[in-house]
């Protein structure tokens, strides 16, 4: 029988003592670093967007960092679809799995992908404020 049908059949698990002592800990801790984060944000919003020099300076590093991201990126299109093929050719349950774990892979490249493209858009959306 596998463990997650042990867990159901036990009616799931449950939080007790100690236990439930760390998850509350730990769900404290993480709203106080939301909290803090919350705080940081406002702050470096608020804060002036410098001399018009330091505009300039600024939009030139972030072209720079836009080009050097762009070749980052074709470099690792090139690993990715390599990753993709070996993923497929390894051995697994069935065809499915294959295809599962492959597509699987794509979709996280994709999701990093735009992760890092939506960063760069509100980088440069800040600036031209």
């Amino acid at each position: 029988m596998s463990s997650l049908k042990l867990v159901l059949a036990s009616n799931g698990p449950t939080l007790t003592g100690s236990n439930l002592t760390w998850v509350v800990v730990v769900a404290a801790v993480a709203l106080a670093a939301l909290v803090v984060a919350g705080v940081l944000v406002r702050e470096v919003l608020a804060a002036s967007q410098g001399t018009a020099k330091m505009q300039e300076i600024a939009t030139a590093v972030q072209e720079g960092a836009a080009a050097y991201l762009r070749r980052q990126f074709k470099t690792i299109a090139v690993f990715v679809v390599l990753i993709f093929f070996v993923l497929l050719l390894l051995p697994a349950v069935n065809e499915s799995v294959r295809w599962g774990r492959s597509g699987f892979f794509l979709v996280g490249a994709l999701l990093i992908f735009l992760r890092a493209r939506s960063i760069i858009a509100c980088k440069r959306r800040s600036i031209s404020r």
